[in-house]
């Protein structure tokens, strides 16, 4: 269902905004590896009347992919040496172009298909674009995997089942999902991560807290937002050290070899790509200078104005049962277990909720809407087994299913339009 409901991704363009930028990077990373990883000298040439495709620019020349963004979208400070985006998605790009597209060109469609366009059938025009579509799209099918596997390991298989069916209906993520943004596969090792790190303290299994560490570490190189995770899972390892810290036993807090093997290999993992912009720039998180910013273009000045309450409000009226995971602010002050999963959630929608509130894109929230999803389900079985309980005849069932049902026919047709229509942002209802 996942797929199909995502299939508008074969035959629809891909050119516009971050996703040239992604697909011009990693070809500068084949053609260069990390060093040749700048936009300068890359070229977007029209190849016919529906593909262009990405190639050096002459010898001396920066390239019109560094013209068009300044002169048409406002942004000037990719003219940098190195680019601090992180690389991730460009690297999985590369992979993929090797798998699909071994000695072509980084083919992007500038067109949306047509039928009868007498150059490509719709198996051919998707074909051409397969490696750079597939990547956020097998991204989004494992994030799907993923939800339901946490789900599973915190409330059961009815809470992992509605969760995960929130995520494929969810408009954020169906939109993510068909573009070439690195927003899924950053979502997809933040869920790996702290689905390992419950795994490895309800395990007591080291090299699961390091391989969360590492999940952890590779969301942060695909976008930076990924390694907010790392504040959730500290304070959530401090709310189960509680006890240790109202006693005074401090040491045994921070000398926890499963948060230490969790940190200590976030650090290395991410240490490649932030030792290198640190090298060159002299700190990790280097943005070139924001002067270079044209606020006036009409992107930013659209971004501006949004209201700052978009992530609190539109993420559940585009997927209305996600209202659902508001409730956990009652749930939480009426009762508290002692290793709650409930906290854990909490913590994790709080985190990214109040680190990306400046930035007004829903996409920036997407690595967290698997909580929001985990506790929505939750919050379901729970109405499904009251109402079982109360009225019998699978009365519960029958109206969750039916809840799911009216949910998908308002969400999905939300993010269609916005993907049909080449767009980037899903303005309802702010």
């Amino acid at each position: 269902m996942s797929l199909y409901i995502r299939k508008d991704v074969y035959l629809t363009p891909h050119v516009r905004g971050d996703q040239r930028f992604y697909i011009a990077t990693a070809m500068k990373l084949a053609n260069d590896g990390i060093r040749g990883y700048t936009l300068r000298g890359t070229d977007l040439r029209v190849q016919d009347d529906f593909f262009a495709y990405l190639d050096a620019a002459r010898e001396g020349d920066k390239g019109n992919v560094l013209r068009y963004l300044s002169e048409h979208e406002g942004v000037r400070y990719y003219d940098m040496p190195l680019l601090t985006t992180p690389p991730l998605l460009s690297y999985a790009l590369v992979f993929s172009h090797g798998v699909f597209s071994p000695g072509e060109k980084y083919a992007v469609p500038h067109r949306k298909w047509i039928p009868g366009n007498g150059l490509y059938s719709p198996s051919q025009y998707a074909r051409k674009q397969l490696y750079a579509i597939i990547v956020p799209l097998l991204s989004s099918l494992l994030l799907v995997l993923l939800v339901f596997l946490l789900g599973r390991s915190m409330f059961g298989r009815e809470a992992a089942t509605w969760a995960a069916f929130l995520v494929v209906i969810c408009p954020t993520d169906i939109l993510t999902s068909q573009k070439i943004w690195a927003d899924d596969l950053t979502a997809l090792f933040v869920a790996l991560s702290v689905l390992l790190f419950i795994q490895a303290k309800k395990h007591d299994r080291l090299l699961l807290a390091a391989l969360a560490g590492v999940s952890a570490g590779l969301a942060a190189t695909a976008k930076p937002t990924g390694g907010f995770i790392v504040f959730a899972i500290g304070l959530y390892h401090l709310w189960l050290s509680r006890h240790d810290i109202r006693h005074g036993r401090f040491k045994a807090v921070v000398l926890d070899k499963t948060i230490i093997a969790f940190f200590a290999a976030g650090f290395l993992a991410s240490l490649p790509w932030y030792g290198l912009v640190t090298a060159t720039y002299g700190k990790p998180w280097y943005r070139g200078s924001l002067a270079l910013l044209n606020e006036n273009a009409p992107w930013f000045r659209m971004l501006h104005e949004r209201s700052r309450f978009i992530y609190l409000v539109n993420i559940p009226a585009q997927t209305p049962l996600l209202f659902l995971a508001y409730y956990v602010l009652l749930d939480l002050v009426r009762r508290v277990t002692s290793k709650d999963y409930r906290v854990l959630l909490f913590l994790w929608l709080f985190i990214y909720l109040y680190l990306v509130w400046g930035y007004k894109e829903e996409r920036y929230l997407l690595p967290a809407i698997p909580a929001a999803a985990l506790l929505a389900g939750l919050y379901l079985q729970r109405i499904r087994a009251w109402s079982d309980s109360r009225f019998g005849l699978h009365v519960g069932k029958i109206l969750v299913i039916l809840a799911l049902v009216l949910c998908t026919i308002w969400s999905v047709p939300l993010a269609r339009n916005v993907v049909l229509s080449d767009r980037a942002l899903i303005k309802f209802p702010l």
